[in-house]
């Protein structure tokens, strides 16, 4: 048996929460499976997910917010979050 799991950063739940408290809402945008982008969703405690979310998917979603007069801070860790 392999167990692989992504380890979630320390401390950033209580960080997410803080963000929220100021009106700050956290959605992770991820090419995760649903059942992966939930178990992560819940442990970092973001407010949304959305999976398996390809990188046009992610523009486009940010460009939807942007046009509906949210101001959208983009965070990625790799090339398929460059277009977004």
């Amino acid at each position: 048996v392999i167990y692989l799991k992504d380890i979630i950063k320390t401390g950033i739940k209580e960080r997410l929460s803080q963000l929220r408290k100021l009106g700050i809402k956290s959605i992770m945008m991820t090419g995760d499976n649903p059942l992966t982008a939930s178990t992560i969703a819940k442990e970092s405690g973001v407010d949304d997910f959305v999976a398996e979310a390809k990188p046009e998917i992610k523009l486009q979603l940010i460009r939807d917010f942007q046009k509906k007069g949210h101001l959208v801070a983009m965070i990625g860790d790799g090339t398929n979050d460059a277009p977004a």
